[in-house]
């Protein structure tokens, strides 16, 4: 016969190899799910092929939202020039993974034809940090010499209904700005500033493509000529500054720079790298977001009615002026600014994989892949902008206190996290100081006899543009209007 105690010992002994056998069981199972997952992600079975929507000319948004969405937000694009496009639920990673993950230098040497090492160039990128400085300290005087060539170029070029046929308006500002006078009779240096607008400088599958036809060996030449000539106007001007004799005209911005007590030791082919980036995106990402704005506002009479009534009091309190603080004061414009950026989704972010990595929706992605971040998609999701995102309300904006001037989870036209514009501040009040300066001189015209003109939805080039481009104005002076 067996003892109570000895029945017990037995039991015990049964229930801890039960309990040994389930964990070891567990653990054994949970290993073959990972592996069965892993493997599936290693044969590249779970990351779909969507269509190109950024080249395809009948896409429309919600299809293009719906189908990388269905690819659990990362997907190869057919004829893509990147690898993987990732969508909004993947933001995240894309604003945590540090630059040994996902390097956001390469695709630039990788894309971009240039003649100059890699060292220059990353000098150069970082001289913008020393370029937006000098512009924030002498930011009131640069606002009061922008103000005045707006004014004269505005009354120069915008003599057209076809908002694009006006874009030179811009293109004579940077130009007259960074390199003062001598610009305007110096067929050279605008022939320069022409060739490289015109070439391609953005992330988007159109430049991209563009981007390998400048690897042609003419395409080069022409753009190494314009590069050269830029550079050793840079020079000239660096070398007289320190005799104090400008070989340009006075009050432009390259003198300004060069001049400034905290003039860094960077080499002359990095500064001019740096002064011709920011001519050149001053030029190329400026007038876009100005235009989809006015076209923005001219299909929607509310806000546009909102936006003279609040230049109206500025002018009204002010005069007609502008200042940094007066143009902190345009709420609502700054809120029109960030609703239009918003739903063309400008910019967009690539980086090349340093390693292997794991997304959370537990798909692969291997070594040197080039992925982009869809900025498009991403502004257009109801999970960042709730409600409806894709209408055009500028107010949401102001209930939730986001600023065009600060960068944030609902504000990445600047950029994400760490890596971002280095002139965020200046160009938010650049684009300020335009459209502004627009307002008070031209009028919107509404026609009270016909619909209320339609989207017609966005080009998508080098930047994102609104395919309609025909307003209707008329010259306007809002003094008169008090």
């Amino acid at each position: 016969m067996y003892s109570i105690d000895g029945f017990s010992n037995q039991s015990f002994l049964l229930s801890s190899v039960l309990a040994l056998c389930t964990f070891v069981m567990a653990k054994a199972l949970k290993k073959l799910i990972m592996s069965l997952i892993l493997q599936t992600s290693i044969n590249g079975v779970s990351v779909e092929m969507v269509e190109n929507y950024e080249l395809s000319k009948n896409a429309n948004l919600l299809e293009y939202s719906r189908a990388i969405r269905m690819a659990k937000d990362s997907a190869r694009i057919q004829s893509g020039a990147t690898d993987i496009i990732l969508g909004p639920s993947i933001f995240q990673e894309v604003k945590l993974y540090p630059q040994v993950i996902m390097n956001d230098m390469k695709p630039n040497y990788k894309f971009y034809p240039d003649h100059r090492s890699i060292a220059t160039r990353l000098e150069g990128t970082r001289y913008g940090q020393t370029i937006n400085a000098v512009l924030i300290q002498n930011i009131e005087t640069v606002l009061q010499d922008r103000d005045i060539l707006i004014d004269q170029n505005l009354s120069l070029n915008l003599q057209t209904q076809y908002l694009p046929d006006s874009a030179s308006t811009l293109a004579d500002v940077e130009t007259l700005f960074c390199y003062g006078e001598l610009a305007r009779n110096n067929d050279k240096l605008n022939d320069a500033v022409d060739n490289l607008i015109l070439s391609p400088y953005s992330f988007s599958e159109y430049s991209i493509s563009e981007l390998y036809k400048l690897r042609k060996l003419r395409n080069m030449l022409k753009m190494k000529k314009s590069h050269n000539y830029m550079c050793d106007l840079v020079k000239s001007e660096i070398i007289a500054s320190s005799k104090r004799e400008s070989v340009l005209s006075k009050n432009h911005i390259l003198e300004l720079i060069v001049q400034n007590e905290s003039f860094p030791e960077e080499s002359l082919e990095s500064m001019n790298f740096g002064f011709m980036c920011f001519v050149i995106c001053s030029i190329k990402h400026t007038w876009s977001q100005i235009s989809n704005l006015i076209i923005d506002v001219s299909m929607n009479r509310r806000v546009y009615k909102k936006l003279i009534l609040e230049q109206k009091y500025l002018v009204k309190k002010y005069g007609n002026i502008y200042t940094g603080k007066i143009l902190d004061k345009m709420k609502y414009l700054d809120a029109v600014f960030l609703e239009s950026m918003r739903l063309a989704g400008s910019g967009e972010f690539l980086r090349v994989l340093e390693k292997d990595i794991f997304l959370s929706n537990g798909l692969k992605i291997q070594k040197s892949s080039v992925v982009k971040f869809s900025n498009f998609l991403y502004s257009n999701t109801s999970e960042v902008h709730f409600p409806n995102p894709y209408d055009f309300w500028p107010e949401r904006h102001l209930l939730t206190s986001n600023q065009l001037s600060k960068i944030s989870d609902k504000n990445i036209v600047w950029g994400i996290s760490w890596k971002s514009c280095p002139y965020y501040v200046y160009a938010s009040l650049n684009l300020k100081l335009f459209v502004a300066i627009f307002l008070r001189k031209y009028k919107i015209v509404f026609d009270n006899n016909s619909p209320a003109p339609q989207h017609q939805g966005y080009i998508f080039e080098e930047n994102t543009i609104h395919k309609k481009s025909d307003i209707n104005i008329q010259l306007f002076d809002i003094s008169k209007e008090l």
